[in-house]
């Protein structure tokens, strides 16, 4: 069942950030690992988020993700990651439930999620 990694970024350093999205991409090749999207964020519409940026990538199970990130290859990318941002990086797995129920819903599905929305950060009305 697939597994995906999702990352909430902000970038402190963006050079050294570079440095390691570059080892990243060199270290999920051997488990065939999909980056199903980056993005910058828009706006949070409830409660708090202050990461600014989105990576979720997608492995085939959750096995192989655990075994992406305690290689030694990506172990040896943490202290640039640490330096580069702050970083909280989740694993999900995919639920029966959220299946669709053909492969055109799915296809719909990760083109609208590829889409940058315009969404405009707009004020909350007062409450009086």
């Amino acid at each position: 069942m697939a597994a995906y990694l999702v990352g909430h970024i902000t970038v402190r350093d963006p050079d050294l950030w570079q440095v390691y999205i570059t080892g990243v991409k060199k270290s999920l090749a051997p488990f065939e690992a999909n980056v199903v999207f980056r993005g910058q964020r828009a706006a949070v519409l409830a409660g708090e988020h202050p990461y600014q940026q989105c990576v979720v990538i997608q492995f085939s199970d959750q096995d192989s993700l655990q075994k992406w990130y305690n290689s030694d290859t990506y172990q040896a990318l943490i202290p640039t990651r640490d330096k580069a941002a702050d970083v909280v990086i989740i694993s999900y797995s995919l639920r029966t439930s959220n299946r669709f129920s053909s492969c055109n819903q799915w296809e719909t599905q990760r083109t609208i999620l590829k889409i940058p929305l315009p969404i405009q950060n707009t004020p909350r009305p007062s409450k009086q």
